[in-house]
């Protein structure tokens, strides 16, 4: 199986590459990203490539699946660049996907292609996909949603699957989700403040998944026949206890107060806030997908990332960009991920 990745770079395209290198009905893989180290490894061959800009066909020609993963955060100052690369880039590779006739894409969506919140109960992957308005992440992944609706019924030929992951987070990623929110992070008050806030996260309706289990999920979606969307969630907490917003917000103000946060991006909240809570069932049932980690774990483990020094830097540094025909290299990201 020949398995071609837009994104690659980032963490979860990291990530997925590395599960799929072990995995032995996988022959070769073609990672796609704008920026691209020097060399590969394994099986991995890297594209220097902009899925907003450059011809996509020819380099998924051969490809038994694809998966997208290419999305911007950044400028949100500049929402016309993001929308050329995350709702034109990803109709430009649905449309690549045809020309090339590979028979399969997985396309990663996010639980933000919901809409909000209404109760607490968890929701499956039936209920509309309309966004959340106040967030622009929301609404692009919603219109992509939809043009991919568009696609499938014009072209019933493609089997295609959907991944709806909650909020992405890993240790490599800590740096760059805690500098979102805060300045500094006092040392002597950190271990007992970091079992806090992964104790209160677990109780909130903010689930977390770990991008290795996002990863797995990827594997078993590439790899198997289903068809169709799956959430990603993780492992249920043990006699967990959703609590209100009204308690979140207190106790959050009160974590806040005591490190001394600022900088608080006030969309990614509000879209933390109002997000939905997703049901899992499905990915367990039809694609074999249990995870591995907790909220609770993926958040106290990309604390102690942070703790110990091991994060990287927010963002990737700019490379420069060899040709397709020899770029060949691996390299990973270290922003954290809303899918």
């Amino acid at each position: 199986m020949h398995v071609v990745i837009t994104g690659a770079t980032g963490s979860i395209g990291q990530a997925l590459i590395a599960a799929l290198e072990n995995d032995p009905a996988v022959r070769s893989i073609t990672g796609i990203a704008r920026s691209v180290p020097q060399r590969g490894s394994g099986k991995t061959f890297y594209v220097a490539a902009d899925v907003a800009e450059e011809q996509l066909a020819p380099l998924f020609e051969g490809a038994d699946v694809v998966v997208h993963l290419a999305w911007r955060f950044q400028p949100e100052k500049r929402p016309d660049e993001l929308w050329s690369t995350n709702v034109l880039g990803s109709r430009r590779v649905f449309d690549a996907v045809r020309q090339a006739a590979v028979p399969r894409l997985v396309y990663v969506s996010s639980f933000a292609a919901y809409g909000p919140r209404e109760e607490m109960a968890l929701i499956g992957e039936g209920s509309a996909t309309t966004g959340i308005a106040t967030s622009l992440y929301s609404r692009h992944k919603a219109e992509v949603e939809r043009r991919l609706d568009e696609f499938e019924k014009r072209y019933d030929g493609i089997d295609i699957v959907r991944l709806r992951p909650c909020a992405t987070l890993a240790e490599s990623a800590s740096s760059g989700f805690v500098r979102r929110f805060a300045d500094s992070l006092p040392g002597s008050s950190f271990d007992d403040a970091a079992r806090q806030i992964a104790r209160y996260v677990a109780q909130t309706p903010l689930q977390i998944v770990h991008v290795h289990d996002v990863a797995e999920a990827l594997r078993l979606a590439i790899t198997s026949k289903a068809r169709g969307a799956f959430n990603v969630t993780p492992r249920p907490e043990r006699a967990r206890e959703i609590e209100g917003s009204s308690s979140v917000v207190a106790r959050a103000a009160s974590i806040a107060l005591r490190l001394r946060l600022s900088r608080v991006d006030q969309n990614l909240m509000d879209l933390a806030g109002r997000a939905p809570m997703l049901d899992g069932r499905r990915a367990e049932d039809e694609l074999g997908f249990v995870a591995s980690y907790t909220t609770e774990q993926v958040v106290a483990e990309a604390l102690s990332g942070l703790r110990q020094g091991v994060a990287l830097p927010v963002g990737s540094p700019r490379m420069d960009r060899p040709s397709a025909q020899n770029s060949n290299s691996a390299h990973v990201s270290a922003e954290y991920h809303l899918t």
